[in-house]
């Protein structure tokens, strides 16, 4: 992937967050973003930092961190290896749960072989470890198969997309972030009900003003729910738990149109 400079994204790129290349690592993919309306960018790699002011690195962090070891991405695919599963139409699958424009956006793909829809899983550079996918042929079965090893506690879903962060919301599932953004919101997802460190650390990276916590509505999400909002205010961030009608457990079981409300209502 060709080389894509801070001084690019600030004069061409689009929205709050911008991605370009770490100018501090050896960097495969553009895994550093810029916050346009701060002046501040940190790579979500090897977590370096710097201004647009002067396009300086943090030397003082520089000094008290090690880079050894992140200039490597084990396991980790190109990013056109996922054009097999999402290159063709949007399947039906999908369609029937989201618009064409978010699928697109979260490269929500079908595979053929399997027969079963997936989506990407991906590491903290962005780059795909694999995809995970949609059982949707065995009801006793685990609902989604992860890639064989995956370890989803340092991993959010959803932060490479991710453009407008002052107001995060942040769901437990995958589905969740793609609900969200079909209604004009970011969010980012934990992959279940458990917030770990390595994504508080990545949220803190994101700068949020605030974070709303919109676990599922039910007895795992509402105490996960509540020790995440503990451990991001101990981090500095302000957080809230939001709930809803429980009849529905998470944002992705409403229609869209309940769904959307319900947002404008939690983040008025």
């Amino acid at each position: 992937m060709s080389t894509v400079t801070l001084s690019e994204v600030l004069a061409k790129g689009s929205g709050t967050w911008r991605s370009f290349t770490c100018p501090v690592h050896a960097d495969a993919n553009p895994s550093a973003r810029v916050n346009v309306q701060t002046g501040k960018w940190v790579c979500m790699v090897c977590g370096a930092k710097g201004t647009t002011a002067n396009h300086e690195v943090d030397v003082d962090w520089m000094l008290e961190q090690s880079l050894e070891g992140l200039n490597e991405e084990h396991g980790t695919k190109a990013e056109s290896w996922l054009d097999q599963y999402d290159s063709g139409p949007v399947h039906p699958y999908w369609l029937s749960r989201f618009s064409e424009e978010v699928c697109r956006v979260f490269r929500l793909g079908w595979d053929t072989v399997r027969q079963q829809p997936c989506y990407p899983l991906r590491a903290h550079t962005g780059l795909p470890l694999g995809v995970v996918r949609r059982n949707v042929d065995d009801p006793d079965g685990p609902k989604y198969k992860y890639p064989r090893g995956a370890n989803t506690s340092g991993l959010l879903f959803g932060v490479m997309e991710a453009q407008q962060t002052e107001r995060l919301l942040l769901v437990e599932g995958a589905m969740d972030v793609v609900a969200v953004r079909e209604c004009g919101h970011d969010a980012v997802g934990t992959y279940g009900s458990k917030l770990y460190s390595k994504q508080i650390d990545q949220i803190v990276a994101l700068e949020p003003r605030v974070v709303y916590i919109a676990y599922d509505m039910d007895r795992a999400g509402r105490d996960g729910g509540f020790h995440a909002e503990r451990d991001l205010q101990r981090a500095g961030i302000m957080a809230w738990r939001v709930e809803w009608n429980d009849r529905w457990k998470d944002l992705g079981e409403m229609d869209l149109r309940t769904r959307c409300n319900t947002l404008t209502n939690i983040l008025a």
